[in-house]
């Protein structure tokens, strides 16, 4: 009996420990404003460079993408026996 007592503890140890990590995590995923003025949300000023990377990026992984859709459905047809 004494040690279902101590899975007992040790379960509420470790429920008590989540609940403590979850209220850590929610905390640093909220946007902290030290100096008590500016925006509610933050700076969220994005440059025209950064507009191109993410475009590029883009573009690059629809165009790979693209080419290995076209080779599986090729092999795809060729294991089937229509090509």
């Amino acid at each position: 009996m004494a040690w279902h007592g101590m899975a007992w503890d040790e379960w509420e140890q470790l429920k008590a420990e989540a609940v403590q990590h979850r209220s850590t995590q929610m905390q640093l995923n909220q946007l902290a404003d030290p100096g008590g003025g500016g925006t509610p949300h933050g700076d969220l000023t994005v440059c025209e460079k950064d507009l191109k990377a993410v475009g590029d990026a883009a573009y690059s992984l629809y165009a790979d993408f693209n080419q290995y859709s076209d080779l599986a459905r090729i092999s795809s047809m060729t294991a089937a026996g229509g090509g």
